[in-house]
Parts: structure tokens; C-alpha cells; sequence
């Protein structure tokens, strides 16, 4: 799904607080002009989410050719809809978003945007995301966890970031891009949080959110990307045809933002060093002995982990220590206490499980809605 998106529309003339909702209008030295207005203080007014906006009057050939007038129009496309972005929607209702979109900008005052003409606005930034169900939250850190060992230093920057009320995220950026995985439950609640401190706070929380909150294991799957260069290279390097006419209504389709989403997961999952998966269960057992263990006995603690494997499967099995030896030399090699060292960091079958369960749910693409008799209650 598109979440976040910046729309600019070329204004035919230059904006005043006569013929604009602007008011406070900035310049520099070098002729350059911004206005911005904030969809917050509609919010805290009406009690609904509007988007952002931001004009900018920039002179060209230092002012000997005359000025360009844009106006950026920021917003979530979920948060329109639901006034959050839990919730998902795609290209299906995109009539519905232009529609409410409109209403909203006529709300604030711009009147001289015409409907027909938002399909049509040039996309500068587009955030795609989506939202995996989880069947509890343990699962959900189990994937973060997961996320996390991805050697992705060939490819991009890595950074983990720890949210000051224990939710959990794991950040790949570069010059181009953005990728985040995050537990959406955390950062609900470090919203929820935030709202509290102060109104003027980026989430605005409605009542019941609690209960709400209670019920949210979820991850987040998110990719930033701005300007046209930028997202067209990354649509050129995984095969997707790029649109003639780089507009909102070309770019906002579900197979853009499922493949765009799709490729950089399965670089992450491929990034992500794994066991030998011939005797699943063994294996997912072995890793969580040694995971103990190291913790524990350090260097010790790969051979201790190695003597409880075999002395578990020579109560369940029968076998005696050396047959576990030996067994173990043909699951992982002549030098089993070498590739141990090297697989240290590899997920349980458990841990895979969970990261396929990511897999699958991005490729199937179902979006995450409330069900019928539930009413929106989040606003983040």
C-alpha cells in the first residue's frame, strides 16, 4: 500500500494571503519563499485529518527568467481514509481518496485546485508500507529479532533504533531509500504516550485506545523514497515497467507498491544467516541450546550445547554419544564446532516460520481493514 505521499501542483500564478490560505510568508536572501501550512492545527479545530501543506516560490536564473509556484501537498493516504494507518486501502478506492482529498484542500482554503487535477499532480515522495498480522507479540520480536542479524553492509547503512518506551526497530537506510521493520503495537503506544505529555504532539489518540491497543500485533514493513531519480532507479533495478507520465494515479497501483516491497524483503530474508533446514526441528534446538548457552558459558558454551543436543536425542533416540557425534558431523560437517561458531546467529525454525509468515502475507497483499461493526479509533 502507498502510505505517505507528496503531491505537487504547479501554481499559475503567485501565492498571496489575498488569493491563498497562506499568511506567513518567508524569504531569504536568494528570493526563495515558503508557506507552510500545518494539518494539525485543522486537526486540533475539526477534529479530522487533513494534510499538510507547503508552498515554495523559487526564482529562476536568479531571478532573471522569472519564479516557479508549487504547492506540496502532504498526506497518509491511510490516515485520510481511516484517520490512522493501521488500517490499509489501496488503488481500489482511489476515487474515494481524490474525493475526501479535495474536500479537505477546499477545506483549508485552496480553491483553485479542481478535482480532476489531483489524479494528475506529480509524485515527489512516495512511502510504501504494509501491515502483517501476527498472531501474538512475541511473534512479532521474534521477526524483528530476525531482521536484525541481516548483513546488509554491502547493500545498505544499518541502524537499530530502540523506542524509549521498549518498542523495537530496525532501520536500513541509504542515500536513495529508507527501509524500516517495527512492532506497529509499540508505536502505537509511544504515540498514545506522546498525546498525553502534549495536544501538539504529532499522534492524536481517540478514547478506547487501551483496548485497542491490546489486540495490535502487527509489523510494519516500510520503504521512504524521495525524488522522481530515486524511485525510478528502484523500480528500473527490480524490472518494473516505469508509468510515461509520472502522475499520482500511475504510480498509486498495487503491483508498484507489492514489488517494491517484495524485493527489498527477500534482499533482507537473503541477508539473514541460516541454519541447515534438512532436520528442521533438530536444528530449530540446536540454536536455542547454544543461544542459552552462549549467553551464559561464552566460548564453553558451544560444546555444552552440543553435549545437551546429543543428550537429549540420546534419551528421545536411544543413541549413544558418539552416534550423536557423528550425527551431528554429517548435519553440519567434519568441523561441526567451526560451522557452529558461523551459524551462531541464525534463526530457529520458529524464527523462520515467522519471517515466511512476512514473506507471504507481503506477496499476497490483503489489506489490513476493521471489520464491519468496528469504528476507526486510532489516530497515529
Amino acid at each position: 500500500m502507498m502510505d505517505t505521499v507528496h503531491l505537487v501542483y504547479t501554481c499559475k500564478e503567485r501565492l498571496t494571503s489575498e488569493n491563498s490560505p497562506f499568511n506567513d510568508f518567508s524569504r531569504n536572501n536568494k528570493g526563495f519563499v515558503q508557506a507552510i501550512l500545518n494539518g494539525k492545527d485543522f486537526y486540533k479545530e475539526y477534529g479530522q485529518y487533513y494534510p499538510s501543506l507547503a508552498y515554495r516560490e523559487r526564482p529562476v536564473g536568479g531571478g532573471r527568467k522569472g519564479c516557479t509556484y508549487e504547492l506540496v501537498i502532504q498526506f497518509s493516504i491511510p490516515k485520510l481514509i481511516y484517520g490512522n494507518n493501521l488500517y490499509e486501502c489501496d488503488e481500489r478506492r482511489f476515487d474515494e481518496i481524490v474525493e475526501i482529498l479535495h474536500e479537505r484542500l477546499v477545506g483549508m482554503g485552496v480553491n483553485f485546485i479542481k478535482k480532476s487535477d489531483i489524479s494528475h499532480l506529480y509524485v515527489r515522495r512516495m512511502d510504501v508500507g504494509k501491515n502483517i498480522q501476527m498472531k501474538n507479540r512475541l511473534e512479532v520480536q521474534s521477526v524483528i529479532r530476525s531482521v536484525a542479524t541481516a548483513d546488509m553492509t554491502k547493500r545498505l547503512d544499518l541502524g537499530e533504533t530502540d523506542y524509549k518506551n521498549g518498542g523495537h526497530m530496525v532501520r536500513f537506510h541509504s542515500t536513495y531509500e529508507d527501509v524500516t521493520i517495527y512492532n506497529k503495537g509499540k508505536d502505537l503506544e509511544r504515540a498514545h504516550m506522546s498525546e498525553k505529555k502534549s495536544v501538539d504532539e504529532e499522534a492524536y489518540m481517540a478514547d478506547g485506545i487501551n483496548n485497542a491497543l491490546e489486540k495490535i500485533s502487527v509489523v510494519r514493513l516500510e520503504i521512504k523514497m524521495s525524488g522522481k531519480r530515486v524511485i525510478e532507479r528502484r523500480m528500473k533495478a527490480i524490472g518494473l515497467k516505469v508509468p510515461e507520465k509520472w502522475e499520482f494515479q500511475n504510480l498509486f497501483k498495487n503491483n508498484v507498491c507489492r514489488t517494491l516491497l517484495q524485493a527489498r524483503l527477500n534482499e533482507i530474508i537473503d541477508c539473514i544467516p541460516k541454519i541447515p533446514l534438512d532436520d528442521e526441528e533438530a536444528n530449530g534446538l540446536l540454536y536455542n541450546l547454544m543461544e542459552d548457552e552462549s549467553k551464559t558459558s561464552k566460548k564453553g558454551g558451544l560444546m555444552r550445547s552440543l553435549a545437551r543436543y546429543g543428550l537429549s536425542r540420546a534419551i528421545k533416540d536411544g543413541l549413544t554419544m558418539r552416534e550423536v557425534q557423528t550425527m551431528a558431523e554429517n548435519t553440519f560437517g567434519k568441523y561441526s564446532t567451526v560451522t557452529l561458531r558461523q551459524i551462531r546467529a541464525s534463526p530457529s525454525h520458529r524464527q523462520l516460520k515467522n519471517l515466511l509468515t512476512v514473506k507471504k502475507a507481503v506477496s499476497e497483499f490483503k489489506m489490513l481493514e476493521p471489520s464491519s461493526d468496528e469504528q476507526p479509533s486510532l489516530m497515529v
